[in-house]
């Protein structure tokens, strides 16, 4: 009986996020040994967090989050376009299922670059581009 009630909750589990989400997570969890030293997460919920993937511990000295909502307990609630860090600060910033919500992608590409140092790493996805669109 155990073992068919662990089969349910895991094909529960399953129904409640998106493939595409669970790709996402599967990716995210691959490369996170890139994600070291200082992590900046653009559009990233600390609170309320999307799928099940949750930043390693490990080799991070310190992940914040931005976000427009303060709901999520962001470290910068801000936009993506401007956020107040001086320049070459982060080691690894992540931007996930952000830039196809926004106005001008370019503008927080930019932003990221500027943040990131020579050696930095970006971990980029996005479903599609299309003008802004709500979830």
């Amino acid at each position: 009986m155990i073992k068919q009630a662990n089969c349910w909750a895991q094909l529960r589990h399953l129904v409640m996020i998106s493939y595409r989400r669970w790709y996402i997570d599967r990716w995210l969890k691959k490369n996170q040994n890139a994600m070291a030293g200082r992590v900046l997460d653009i559009g990233g919920k600390k609170s309320n967090p999307r799928g099940e993937f949750r930043p390693p511990k490990e080799n991070c000295l310190r992940w914040d989050y931005v976000n427009i909502d303060p709901s999520t307990n962001p470290e910068f609630l801000c936009t993506g376009d401007s956020i107040p860090l001086e320049n070459e600060k982060i080691d690894c910033a992540l931007l996930c299922e952000v830039l196809e919500h926004v106005e001008k992608p370019l503008d927080i590409l930019r932003e990221t670059h500027r943040l990131l140092r020579p050696e930095g790493v970006l971990l980029l996805t996005m479903p599609f581009l299309v003008p802004v669109h709500a979830d």
